[in-house]
């Protein structure tokens, strides 16, 4: 259940089924032991609204629907990089993402889920992957990952930092850093489309919501991306 502000909360379910049949989806007031039928109060009540079954492992965005079922593209941004600080020797992102699975890797491509990508000759991805990490991986002829380890928990909202100085690139959860791994100069000539989110021509989805997005073309230093990290954390 997510707090969407307004005194409105976005609910979700997940549910597998054991057999392969027919089945149906309810949503109905109950008592606090359950109970669907009661006398209620004459004043208490709730206001429902964009209702949506998905067969997915996980709840998309709301998609608008008249009468039949309709479809979308994925949740997906892209921006041209070369209007970006990104393209710079070094670099500083910072974003808040919040899961919306404990697990938002597991069921894609190489069980990564998307958070950004920068693509073209070379590339850079920042990731959740399996092993309960964020990962950043460069691409200038070689890969380069550096990464730090979190626990996903559906709902919490955690402060990732991810920047490169020309001699390391380092990963940041909530200001905290992970070890830092040597890449030299990145060369980033080439990096052409910065996609926020779904990855759609590798299935990776973002199982997740993303916002509070800087990009800056400087690598900062600890104590400023932790009091970067302290301020986008108290506005999330």
């Amino acid at each position: 259940m997510d707090d969407v502000g307004n005194g409105w909360f976005r609910c979700s379910v997940i549910a597998t089924a054991d057999a392969n049949a027919a089945g149906a989806v309810n949503i109905l007031l109950s008592s606090g032991s359950e109970t669907v039928s009661y006398n209620g109060d004459g004043t208490s009540g709730l206001f429902l609204w964009g209702a949506q079954v998905e067969a997915l492992a996980y709840p998309t965005s709301y998609i608008a629907t008249e009468g039949s079922s309709e479809t979308r593209g994925e949740d997906g941004l892209t921006h041209p990089a070369t209007t970006l600080d990104i393209l710079s020797a070094a670099g500083t992102i910072y974003f808040s993402y919040t899961p919306i699975s404990d697990t938002p890797s597991l069921g894609h491509n190489s069980n990564r889920a998307s958070i950004f990508r920068i693509a073209a000759t070379n590339a850079m991805q920042i990731h959740v992957n399996a092993s309960a990490r964020l990962d950043f991986v460069a691409y200038d002829g070689g890969y380069k990952t550096a990464f730090k380890s979190f626990t996903p928990a559906r709902g919490t909202t955690i402060i990732g930092t991810v920047k490169w100085d020309g001699t390391n690139i380092t990963v940041y959860v909530d200001g905290a850093a992970g070890t830092p791994v040597a890449c030299g100069a990145l060369d980033l000539a080439g990096l052409a489309s910065f996609l926020i989110g779904h990855e759609p021509t590798a299935n990776r989805a973002c199982d997740g919501m993303l916002r509070d997005i800087h990009v800056f073309g400087e690598a900062h230093a600890d104590a400023l991306v932790s009091r970067n990290a302290d301020m986008l954390a108290a506005a999330s």
